[in-house]
């Protein structure tokens, strides 16, 4: 960066690069179309440039309102960034392959593993789901494929009560209404309806 600076780079294009985000081969860049003339260090790039041209190429792979960057999905609408769950082993090119997402039931590990896989996913989901909608949908998924590996419905819901008894408000609900419309999404599937939540 001291060196774009140095370069006289234009102090509207440093603000955006501010906002690249990079991890390991891995490149997100929000709102900046012309950053391949930051991409290569050269003397024709704007401002000097970025990576040595001779020891890395950068691909894109994605360009436009939407696009994937680790394990999000992002999209942009008038109200800013979206953010829901992406997870590359559901894309086209791996629809072909067997891939265990989640242990089954009868798998040799303890239950305590098997169904606290519901805490770490809320937490998961909760953190990067920018909305209630996209994180209802990605819990329910959750749950949904763990029914499909021989998992307990009652013991799942009782898990997802658990963390709402702690959480009490979700997306700015209450945690009862949270339960239920995960419950009621899940019901006409599994063919189960808890009991609600009780908040004390």
């Amino acid at each position: 960066m001291k060196r774009l600076i140095n370069a006289g780079t234009c102090p509207i294009k440093l603000h955006k690069l501010c906002l690249v985000r990079r991890f390991i081969d891995d490149l997100f860049v929000p709102d900046i179309p012309d950053f391949s003339d930051f991409m290569y260090k050269d003397h024709n790039a704007f401002g000097g440039g970025i990576y040595p041209r001779d020891s890395c190429e950068l691909n894109c792979t994605g360009f436009g309102e939407s696009c994937n960057f680790l394990d999000l999905s992002i999209s942009q609408n008038s109200l800013g960034l979206e953010l829901d769950i992406f997870d590359k082993r559901l894309s086209d090119e791996f629809i072909n392959i067997n891939i265990i997402r989640m242990p089954h039931i009868s798998s040799n590990i303890s239950d305590v593993a098997k169904y606290g896989v519901i805490a770490s996913q809320f937490y998961r989901f909760y953190r990067l789901c920018s909305n209630k909608k996209t994180f209802i949908n990605q819990l329910s998924n959750l749950i949904l494929l763990l029914l499909k590996k021989g998992y307990s419905f009652k013991k799942l819901m009782k898990k997802v009560r658990t963390i709402l008894q702690v959480e009490r408000y979700v997306y700015g609900i209450s945690a009862f209404s949270m339960y239920m419309i995960i419950a009621k999404k899940l019901s006409h599937q599994s063919g189960e309806l808890r009991s609600p939540l009780r908040i004390r």
